[in-house]
């Protein structure tokens, strides 16, 4: 019936110190109204506690003064021990040895409940404790196999992985020394090639300069005018001369054009082999990645 002000009051405060707190603040009320107490029978006083206080602490006022005088009260521990003292033998004295050892019995019998009771609590915990150890215990090793026989498929892995890159490494050997030789090869193909366009253009040089000599030459025995018997002769073994030596010419240029087509071939077969050589690297970095992602996933 105490008003809800007080009440959050008093179980703050009870919580902060203990048990005291309930004792001060009844002695604090006995000292207020000790003086309406003692004019009271005991229905008064009955009446008094049941209707009376609580609507002394309607306004926080009055809580607050209720808390500050329960404050105020000293209680010694050597007091309270003297006080518990004489009140149990008070108790003791009232009761006779038959009563005494009744209530005795009844509180050893309640302290035997209770020690029972929390020894089943603590049976209870230490076997629910257990369970779980167990539990934890049997998901530990299954982990822990699990984890093995991942670590030695990551091994198997790991073995295969070694022996594709000593085989890639190998074919990488292979394919460098094959591109140096290819690479020597072509260097001396056209080293030969354009020694042999050289000497063709060197000669065709030489006979376009001949044909010019010769086409000269026709020309001044044009202008002569002698067309006797010995010179249209001598201008007939020219002409056959003349195109004896352009069809060898038009020869030289088909050889050249050849050498030039040979050369572009070669320089094509060089790039794709180079092509070829950095697509097998790649891919083995490519494939090597790609498993060391997946193993990490897994």
């Amino acid at each position: 019936k105490f008003p809800l002000s007080l009440v959050y009051h008093v179980i703050d405060w009870f919580l902060l110190e203990g048990p005291n707190v309930i004792y001060r603040l009844s002695l604090a009320m006995l000292r207020t109204w000790r003086r309406d107490l003692l004019s009271y029978d005991f229905e008064g006083v009955l009446r008094f506690f049941r209707v009376h206080l609580p609507r002394q602490f309607l306004d926080e006022a009055s809580v607050i003064s209720l808390i500050n005088a329960a404050k105020q009260e000293k209680l010694s521990e050597k007091k309270e021990k003297i006080l518990r003292t004489e009140w149990e033998k008070a108790q003791d004295a009232r009761e006779t040895p038959a009563q005494r050892l009744e209530r005795e019995n009844k509180r050893l019998h309640t302290k035997v409940l209770r020690l029972d009771f929390e020894s089943d609590l603590l049976v209870q915990n230490m076997i629910e404790k257990e369970n779980t150890a167990q539990k934890q215990i049997d998901k530990q090793t299954d982990d822990f196999k699990k984890m093995g026989r991942e670590l030695d498929a990551l091994r198997l892995q790991l073995q295969e992985i070694k022996r594709e890159r000593d085989s890639f490494s190998h074919q990488v050997e292979n394919f460098k020394e094959e591109n140096e030789e290819l690479k020597e090869l072509w260097r001396k193909e056209v080293l030969r090639r354009d020694t042999d366009a050289s000497e063709l253009r060197n000669d065709i040089l030489r006979k376009n300069a001949l044909i010019a000599d010769l086409t000269a030459l026709n020309e001044r025995n044009k202008q002569n005018g002698d067309c006797g018997v010995s010179l249209s002769c001598s201008s007939e073994s020219r002409s056959i001369s003349d195109g004896a030596v352009e069809l060898e010419l038009a020869q030289t240029k088909v050889r050249l054009v050849e050498i030039q087509c040979k050369n572009q071939d070669l320089e094509h077969t060089i790039q794709e082999l180079k092509k070829s050589l950095a697509d097998s690297r790649n891919t083995w970095i490519n494939k090597l990645q790609a498993r060391a992602l997946n193993s990490v996933k897994k």
